[in-house]
């Protein structure tokens, strides 16, 4: 029995498809109530969960996501595996903070990255892996002369950001690139199409609300936690 399966959030419905393939399972901690996420991540990186943070940042470098200190939190100790997602541009500005964290990836939107050979070789001189996520709308194609330069592929079903369902027309791309590099999946992503995202070769999968909304009984005994800083 994998620790996946004594997780506290009662992640079976998940866990037991990707455990199967030699998978892994990814929290988005952004589907968190704010006031929780850092008591929420911690539990389930006890459990053996990967870690996902989306940084969003509007024009004005407010946050609209998952704000740093929240971050700082949950990278403090560096034992856990936590996997940062910039979107957007005022996002990318974090970069360089980001990478002095400690993170156990990266995640840079390939729309938005200009130099991407540097972007990747400052991200692997922190430690980190570096991964590239691909909106819904860009094709394979454009993604294709990225493979030598990153560690692995992260394909949207959704607009970041959005609760719509997930696009599984998109897991196309997955089954295009699965032989090429490690895929994973972020997007609405729950028991109803984790196994259509194993299926097309996604082997990462980024779960936030499908993890989240089932258990609501155990987000019920969290507290939070006291902020240990800002940023």
């Amino acid at each position: 029995m994998t620790k996946l399966e004594h997780c506290a959030f009662s992640t079976g419905h998940l866990a037991h498809p990707i455990a199967d393939v030699g998978g892994e399972l990814s929290l988005s901690i952004y589907a968190a109530p704010p006031h929780l996420r850092t008591a929420i991540a911690l539990s389930a990186m006890q459990e053996g969960l990967w870690i996902h943070v989306d940084i969003m940042r509007d024009p004005q470098g407010r946050d609209r996501g998952v704000d740093m200190a929240t971050l700082k939190e949950l990278t403090v100790s560096r034992q856990h595996r936590v996997d940062v997602h910039l979107i957007g541009d005022g996002a990318a500005a974090a970069f360089d903070e980001v990478c002095e964290l400690g993170c156990t990836r990266i995640t840079v939107a390939l729309e938005g990255c200009t130099d991407i050979l540097s972007t990747a070789a400052t991200a692997r001189r922190s430690g980190a892996q570096f991964w590239m996520a691909i909106a819904p709308p860009t094709a394979v194609e454009d993604f294709l002369p990225m493979v030598p330069v990153v560690d692995g592929v992260l394909l949207m079903l959704l607009a970041p950001g959005t609760q719509d369902p997930a696009d599984l027309s998109l897991l196309s791309k997955a089954q295009a690139l699965s032989h090429l590099l490690p895929v994973g999946v972020d997007g609405s992503v729950g028991a109803a199409n984790v196994n259509a995202c194993l299926e097309a070769g996604a082997r990462y999968i980024v779960s936030g609300r499908g993890l989240l909304q089932p258990n609501q009984r155990f987000l019920k005994t969290l507290t939070p936690l006291q902020s240990k800083g800002k940023p």
